[in-house]
């Protein structure tokens, strides 16, 4: 088993692409006889090393991205959709209508979602972010 974590949404450096793994130490050593030299520029490794330090942070993060997945969860099941269990930050859920053509309303409403075979994905943002797309797929689902 691997645990791999990731310091780009929770610790705000998606740009570094830098994260983690964490398991057996026979696993770790193949994994690190394949891995490309100097995966990890130095400025990201320091970047993760500092956000470390800061899990005062990271925990805000965690709740505020709670409290948004709750938040558009709860929209898209007061609009009739049934969205998949998350703990993650995105929302997936299933439209009635064709996934492309919402994603498609959407996009041109400035509002980006990701298609994932017959559904959505959305990702949890900031409270303004999640009303804003709430507020764009009522005018989509109103447009039908």
């Amino acid at each position: 088993v691997l645990t791999l974590r990731t310091f780009s949404k929770v610790y705000g450096l998606a740009g570094l692409r830098i994260g983690f793994g964490v398991g057996n130490e026979d696993l770790i050593a193949d994994l690190r006889r394949t891995q490309a030299p100097f995966s990890a520029t130095a400025v990201a490794q320091a970047g993760a090393i500092e956000a470390l330090k800061h899990q005062d942070r990271v925990k805000e993060r965690v709740s505020a991205n709670a409290e948004g997945r709750d938040f558009l969860f709860a929209a898209l099941v007061e609009r009739g959709v049934a969205p998949a269990e998350s703990q993650a930050n995105y929302v997936y859920f299933v439209p009635a209508r064709p996934s492309r053509e919402i994603a498609d309303a959407l996009m041109a409403k400035g509002v980006i979602v990701r298609r994932l075979g017959v559904g959505l994905r959305v990702t949890v943002g900031t409270p303004s972010e999640n009303a804003r797309f709430v507020e764009a797929l009522d005018e989509v689902l109103a447009a039908s």
